[in-house]
C-alpha cells in the first residue's frame, strides 16, 4: 500500500497531545472530593494552551484549543473570578471567528453571556445571545433558535424585566412543541415557572414547574427530576408554606446524593437552611450551612463557599454572637468581591449593615448601608434597562436590513436571468435597446434614490466631499450649540406597552423632530434609543446657529405638549421630554467605512448631554453660554448655580418663550 503524504499543517504537535491526554485524564479521574479538584484543572488547563506555539496560519488543533478556553472559563468562573473568566471567554470567541469555527463561537459566546450576566451587566448578557439568535437564524436551526428564545428570556427575567421573559419563553415554548423535543420544552416551562416565581405569581409558578417535572419522570431524567422539586421548595418557601417547602428539597437531595452530583448537594443543603432559618429553627439551619459548605470546599466553590459564609454568619448573629457574625459575612464578602458577584457583594453589606447596627457600629453600619444601596442601584437601574432595551432594537433593525439586502439581492438576480433570456430570443437588438433604455432609466431613478438616502444620512456638504474625493476630513467647528432630548418613563412605559406600539410612537415623534429640523435649519446627527441628537451651526458655519436650535426645540417642547394633550382626551399614551442645550466648540467628521456616520465629538457634546439629564420634563434646559447668546431674543429664567454630574456647577436657565 503507497504511503500517503499528508500535509504538514494537519499533524498536531505531540508534546501538546501528551499535555491533553494527561488534562483530560485529570477530567475523568473523580477528583471532586479533593479540596484543591477546580484550581488544579484551571492549572492544568493554562499550563496546556500556553503550549500552543505563536503563529498566524491555524491547524486542526486551533478548534481543540477554543474548547479549551471554553472550559477554562467555566472553571475560573467559580474559581478565580469573573475577571479571568471573562477574558477566556473573549478570547474563545475571537479564535472561533478567526478560524469560523461557527460551534466553537456559539458556545464560547454563551459563556461570555454567562460571565456577564453573573455580574449584572444584563444589557451584555443580552447581545451575546442576540447574536447567537443571528447566526442559527442563517443556520435555520429551529431547535437551536428555539433555545436561543429560551435563554434571552431567562436573561431579561433576571433583569426583572418580565413582558420580555414571556414574550421570549413563549416564541421558544411554541417552537419545542412543533420539533417535539420534549427536554426542552421541560426546561422552558421551568424558565417560564422562574419568571412567575420572580414576579410573586406563585400559584402559577407551582403550574409550570409541575409540568416541567411531569415531563422529565416520562424522560426518566433523575437530574433534572431533583431540580424540579428543589425549585418547587423554593416557592413554597416563599409563600411560606415551610413543611412543603421542606418536603421538596428533601427529595432534591435524596436524588442528588444518588448521583453524587456534589455541587447539587451542597445547593440543597443551603436551600433547607434558608427554610430552617425562616422557621427560626437556628441550630438546624446552621448544620444545614455549615454541610453546605464542606461539600463547596471539596469542590473549591468560591461562590458556594461565600454564601455559606455570609449565611452562618446571619445565624450566629441571630443567635446572639454578633462579633462572631461579622467575621463570617466579612468573610464571605471578600471572596464575593474576589469574584465579582455583584448580588452576592449586595446581600453581604445588607447583612453587614444589621450585625453592625446591632454592635452599635453606627459608622461601619451607615458604610455598609451605603454599598448596598450602590450594588443594588448597579443591578436596577434606567441606563441598563436603556442599554438593554437598545440591545433589542438594534437586533430588530439589523433583522429588518438582512430581510431586505436578500429581497434585494433575489430581485437583482430576477432581473438578470430575466435580462439573459430575453437577449437569446428573437428580435434581439431591438429588445437589448429596449432593456438598455429601461436600464437606463433604473440606474437614474436608483441614483437618484441614492443620492437621496445619502443626502437622510449626512449633510449635503459632507456628502459631496464624499462622492467627489472617497473620504471626508474632520474639522473643528468654533461655535456649535448642540441640542439632546430624551423621553422621560421610557423605561416603565416599555414595561406595560408592547416592542410595536412603542417603536410606532418613538417613529411618529421622531419624524416631527425631523420635520422642525429640517424647517430650522438645524442638522440632525443620531438618535439613540429614545435619545435624539442635533446641532445647529454645521458643517457650514453660521451665526443664527443658536437661535435656530432654541427655536427648534420650542417647536418640538410644543409638539409633544399637544401630542400629550391629544392622548389624555382619547385614552391613549405618549412620553414626557425633557430638552438640554449647550454652545462651544465641536470636532466634526465622518465614522465608519461601510454605513457612514456623521458625528461630532468634544467637550461641548458631553455638557449639552448633562445640560437634558439636568433639565426637568417639558421644561428647555441651557447653559449659561447659550443664554448670553439668546437672552435678548427669548424669555429665560435663571435657576442658578446646578451641579452636573462630571462638570461641576453650571449657571443653567429654563427657555420660557420667544420675545
Amino acid at each position: 500500500m503507497p504511503v500517503k503524504n499528508y500535509p504538514t499543517k494537519y499533524f498536531f504537535h505531540f508534546p501538546l497531545l501528551i499535555k491533553l491526554f494527561l488534562t483530560l485524564c485529570i477530567f475523568v479521574s473523580g477528583i471532586n472530593n479533593l479540596s484543591y479538584a477546580g484550581q488544579l484543572k484551571s492549572d492544568s488547563l493554562k499550563q496546556v494552551l500556553s503550549s500552543y506555539p505563536d503563529k498566524k496560519s491555524y491547524s486542526l488543533t486551533d478548534t481543540v484549543k477554543v474548547n479549551l478556553l471554553i472550559e477554562l472559563s467555566r472553571l475560573l468562573l467559580n474559581t478565580a473570578g469573573t475577571d479571568e473568566a471573562r477574558i477566556y471567554a473573549e478570547e474563545a470567541v475571537r479564535l472561533s471567528q478567526r478560524i469560523n469555527f461557527v460551534k466553537g463561537e456559539i458556545n464560547a459566546l454563551d459563556r461570555l453571556s454567562m460571565v456577564h450576566g453573573y455580574t449584572g451587566n444584563f444589557p451584555e448578557a443580552l447581545k451575546q445571545y442576540y447574536t447567537i439568535l443571528q447566526i442559527h437564524e442563517k443556520s435555520g436551526d429551529q431547535d437551536a433558535i428555539a433555545k436561543a428564545h429560551s435563554r434571552l428570556g431567562l436573561i431579561y427575567s433576571m433583569q426583572q424585566n418580565y413582558p420580555d421573559a414571556h414574550r421570549e419563553f413563549l416564541i421558544a415554548h411554541k417552537m419545542h412543541l412543533e420539533s417535539g423535543n420534549k427536554e426542552e420544552e421541560g426546561l422552558t416551562h421551568a424558565n417560564i415557572a422562574h419568571a412567575y416565581k420572580s414576579e410573586g405569581k406563585f400559584e402559577l409558578s407551582i403550574n409550570e414547574y409541575v409540568a416541567a417535572l411531569e415531563i422529565f419522570k416520562k424522560l426518566k431524567q433523575p437530574k433534572f427530576i431533583a431540580m424540579m422539586h428543589g425549585n418547587l421548595g423554593h416557592v413554597y418557601n416563599s409563600m411560606g408554606n415551610y413543611s412543603q417547602a421542606l418536603k421538596e428539597q428533601q427529595i432534591s437531595l435524596k436524588i442528588k446524593e444518588s448521583l453524587n452530583d456534589t455541587y447539587g448537594i451542597s445547593g440543597s443543603h443551603n436551600n433547607i437552611g434558608m427554610i430552617y432559618e425562616k422557621m427560626g429553627e437556628y441550630e438546624n439551619a446552621l448544620n444545614e450551612y455549615e454541610a453546605s459548605l464542606r461539600y463547596s470546599e471539596t469542590m473549591n466553590d468560591r461562590i458556594g463557599m461565600a454564601w455559606s459564609y455570609v449565611h452562618i454568619g446571619n445565624i450566629k448573629t441571630a443567635l446572639q454572637h454578633p462579633e462572631e457574625g461579622k467575621q463570617w459575612i466579612t468573610k464571605g464578602l471578600q471572596l464575593f468581591k474576589t469574584s465579582g458577584k455583584v448580588d452576592g457583594i449586595m446581600n453581604a453589606y445588607q447583612l453587614l449593615d444589621k450585625t453592625d447596627t446591632l454592635l452599635g457600629n453606627y459608622q461601619d453600619a451607615y458604610y455598609a448601608y451605603r454599598e448596598y444601596i450602590l450594588y443594588r442601584d448597579s443591578l436596577d437601574n434606567e441606563e441598563i434597562r436603556k442599554n438593554s432595551m437598545k440591545t433589542k432594537m438594534q437586533y430588530e433593525f439589523d433583522k429588518k436590513e438582512s430581510l431586505l439586502q436578500a429581497a434585494s439581492e433575489a430581485k437583482i438576480r430576477r432581473q438578470k436571468l430575466i435580462r439573459n433570456a430575453v437577449a437569446t430570443g428573437l428580435g434581439a437588438t431591438l429588445i437589448f435597446l429596449i432593456i438598455v433604455f429601461i436600464q437606463r432609466n433604473s440606474i437614474a431613478k436608483a441614483r437618484k434614490q441614492s443620492e437621496e438616502l445619502l443626502l437622510n444620512i449626512l449633510p449635503e456638504k459632507i456628502a459631496d466631499e464624499l462622492k467627489r474625493d472617497g473620504r471626508t476630513v474632520a474639522r473643528q467647528i468654533d461655535q456649535v450649540t448642540v441640542m439632546f432630548t430624551d423621553f422621560k418613563g421610557f423605561t416603565q412605559l416599555t414595561e406595560k406597552v408592547s416592542p410595536s406600539e412603542l417603536v410606532e410612537e418613538i417613529d411618529t415623534c421622531f419624524r416631527a423632530f425631523d420635520q422642525i429640523m429640517q424647517e430650522n435649519g438645524v442638522e440632525k446627527i443620531k438618535t439613540i434609543g429614545d435619545s435624539y441628537m442635533c446641532a445647529g451651526g454645521l458643517p457650514i458655519p453660521n451665526e443664527t446657529h443658536p437661535f435656530d436650535v432654541v427655536r427648534a426645540a420650542i417647536e418640538i417642547n410644543s409638539f409633544m405638549t399637544k401630542r400629550g394633550q391629544y392622548a389624555k382626551q382619547n385614552g391613549g399614551w405618549t412620553f414626557d421630554i425633557r430638552i438640554g442645550i449647550h454652545t462651544g466648540p465641536v470636532i466634526a467628521g465622518i465614522v465608519g467605512s461601510k454605513k457612514y456616520s456623521y458625528d461630532i465629538w468634544g467637550d461641548t457634546v458631553n455638557t449639552a448631554s448633562r445640560m437634558e439629564s439636568s433639565g426637568e420634563s417639558g421644561k428647555i434646559n441651557i447653559s449659561g453660554t447659550t443664554h448670553e447668546k439668546i437672552h435678548q431674543q427669548f424669555k429665560c429664567i435663571h435657576r442658578g448655580k446646578i451641579a452636573a454630574r462630571n462638570k461641576g456647577d453650571i449657571d443653567m436657565y429654563f427657555v420660557e418663550s420667544a420675545l
